[in-house]
């Protein structure tokens, strides 16, 4: 279901809108995924270190422990999101110019690093405290509305549209974890 959930953006845009804009969005994507691989190393070694660490009655560990897995997440995301979306864009003109627009999509898909950041500790939470139906359930959701929000905006705004239901998709996840 996950793997769905990640992937549905770019099987709609082959199906809605063609090979050229898979093209176009994957190039922009691809220079986004190297940083997930490093959030989900983050979250993989705040899974492990919160696992037993739910039953120690001091909250301010617990509390130390999650800072020192999200912080240098997020912290790298903000700086991964400002330094794809000024530099980005030129550097997809200079070696890939036929694919001009995923220097745009590029920027979108830079804000959504910031709640891809976010969201793979969020689920570590989650995960070590057992939540695994709750987890099911928030896979669900944002696969729906990625379908959904894909269908809205892929016809009308093209591959910036998939970019902008990333962006609205990871936010609401960020959203539903944090509930």
């Amino acid at each position: 279901l996950v793997m769905v959930y990640l992937r549905i953006d770019t099987l709609m845009i082959g199906s809605m809108l063609g090979e050229r804009e898979v093209g176009e969005y994957a190039l922009a994507f691809r220079l986004i995924e190297p940083f997930q691989l490093v959030f989900g190393s983050f979250s993989l070694s705040l899974f492990a270190s919160l696992s037993g660490k739910w039953n120690i009655p001091d909250p301010a560990e617990v509390r130390r422990t999650i800072g020192k897995a999200a912080l240098p997440a997020f912290g790298l995301a903000v700086l991964g999101s400002l330094v794809l979306s000024v530099g980005g864009p030129s550097l997809v003109r200079q070696f890939a110019p036929e694919f001009s627009q995923s220097g745009s999509v590029l920027v979108f898909l830079s804000v959504a690093l910031i709640f891809k950041s976010i969201n793979p500790q969020l689920t570590a939470i989650l995960n070590s405290l057992g939540k695994f139906r709750l987890l099911a359930l928030i896979t669900f959701v944002n696969l729906s509305a990625g379908i959904v929000l894909n269908m809205i905006f892929l016809p009308r705004y093209g591959v910036l549209g998939a970019a902008l239901t990333v962006v609205c998709v990871e936010c609401l996840n960020c959203v539903l974890q944090s509930v």
